[in-house]
């Protein structure tokens, strides 16, 4: 059996690649998007009975959307590494059927802005 990969079998990991990339990057829209409705309505509703107070209510949907968008952000920036891992494997004709994948080399961590800390799996 011929071990490089055929064209048609090429593609559709390709294509499978830039779904998961573009899903990652719309799940992590979508927590960004509920965020500012979720602290919107309970701003709102603080605001009419004037209880400043519990203001701190707000902070926790901020800091869990903010914990699942580092997620979904680093999931993304993971899958695009083994996007163009494999490119980059296409270019200089190292990759076949044989060759192990990509998956599961890096783990993602945790996302701080354009910070992204990687732990090794070994």
């Amino acid at each position: 059996m011929d071990t490089k990969i055929s064209m048609n079998i090429t593609q559709t990991h390709i294509n499978t690649l830039q779904n998961i990339i573009s899903r990652h990057a719309s799940y992590s829209l979508n927590c960004k998007t509920w965020c500012i409705t979720i602290v919107s309505a309970l701003g709102v509703i603080l605001f009419e009975k004037r209880q400043c107070i519990n203001i701190v209510v707000i902070l926790f949907p901020v800091i869990v959307f903010f914990l699942l968008d580092c997620y979904y952000l680093g999931l993304e920036r993971l899958f695009k590494d083994i996007y163009e891992d494999f490119l980059y494997k296409l270019k200089t004709n190292t990759v076949s059927v044989n060759s192990a994948p990509p998956y599961g080399v890096r783990r993602p961590g945790i996302h701080f802005g354009n910070i992204l800390i990687y732990r090794r799996v070994t």
